[in-house]
């Protein structure tokens, strides 16, 4: 990737290679970066002296880099297990960045002697990811700092919330030549909310390709793809929305997964059919680097299956 990337390094400080270097490593993740991030990054004007692209490639960089950070959504215990094993993997994988010798070793000194803790890194960079975490071991977190930041983001929560609830005027009678044809009822629809938001950007990452049977289904307005809840997230499965339990589908796939024709083995994430005969049976799915399912989402949705296919066979 090195020659690929070059072009791109050039318009950088050289501090900055190691994130570019992290972030992408295969040619799927080089173009998924310049499809759907680098070139739909608006050009503007930089005082980088002879870096007139800085600004273009440093922000389709993040925005790169914080998908995929949300994309992860790693537990503290994975991380905590990810630190354990591996102190350099953990922290990289937690922040999506190369980090350079020196940022490493202070983030390991803070830890040792106590002023900074895996708990609090992991807060910070589920608060606010924007953050390089050279900028974190080189300023103190306080607890007073960390409680301002979680009483801004429940703020945000509870604005996205109460601007999603739903309230539709509903008329009561169709009969234009009734004399009650313009009144209407207040009819309130309670719904559970999901973060559209997670689904775009999930959608985005496999630019505009089904995970099951690669197709590209193109439109006046672009590729269609839908975001499938592999436990399904409403009030009878209780699946939550979480990019762990998400899948990237075309519509024909993603009407048969609802049906649950379809079922990811937890063990193999092979997929498999209620018709052994499909074409699509023992299917390997496109999985973009970083993208993980969680596996309590992969077995509830797993015995349904069977469940379905057993009764099919009886």
């Amino acid at each position: 990737m090195e020659e690929k990337l070059r072009p791109l390094l050039e318009h950088l400080p050289q501090w900055q290679h190691s994130i570019l270097d992290f972030l992408i490593q295969t040619k799927e993740e080089y173009e998924t970066f310049m499809d759907h991030y680098y070139n739909k990054t608006i050009e503007s004007p930089s005082t980088r002296g002879n870096r007139p692209l800085f600004g273009k490639v440093y922000r389709s960089m993040q925005n790169y880099r914080l998908d995929r950070i949300e994309l992860l959504s790693l537990s503290f215990e994975d991380f905590e297990r990810l630190y354990e094993n591996d102190p350099y993997k953990g922290l990289t994988t937690l922040f999506q960045h190369g980090l350079p010798k020196w940022c490493f070793k202070r983030a390991q000194e803070n830890l040792l002697s106590g002023e900074q803790t895996l708990k609090r890194y992991y807060e910070y960079s589920q608060i606010d990811p924007d953050e390089f975490l050279f900028r974190i071991v080189n300023s103190r977190l306080d607890e007073e700092h960390m409680e301002w930041m979680k009483k801004r983001q429940n703020q945000k929560k509870e604005a996205y919330e109460e601007q999603n609830d739903v309230i539709i005027e509903i008329p009561e009678s169709l009969n234009s030549k009734s004399k009650n044809n313009l009144r209407t009822n207040r009819v309130v629809i309670h719904r559970m909310i999901r973060d559209t938001k997670m689904a775009r950007k999930i959608k985005k990452l496999y630019a505009g390709t089904c995970q099951l049977c690669k197709n590209n289904l193109k439109s006046s307005l672009g590729y269609i793809t839908e975001a499938h809840h592999i436990r399904p997230y409403n009030k009878i499965h209780r699946g939550d929305d979480t990019y762990l339990n998400l899948i990237v589908l075309c519509p024909n796939c993603h009407s048969r997964f609802d049906d649950f024709y379809f079922a990811i083995h937890p063990q193999t994430n092979i997929v498999h059919c209620i018709d052994a005969f499909d074409e699509l049976h023992l299917s390997d799915l496109h999985i973009v680097n970083g993208h993980m399912f969680g596996k309590e989402y992969l077995e509830y949705a797993w015995g349904i299956f069977k469940s379905i296919k057993e009764t099919n066979s009886g």
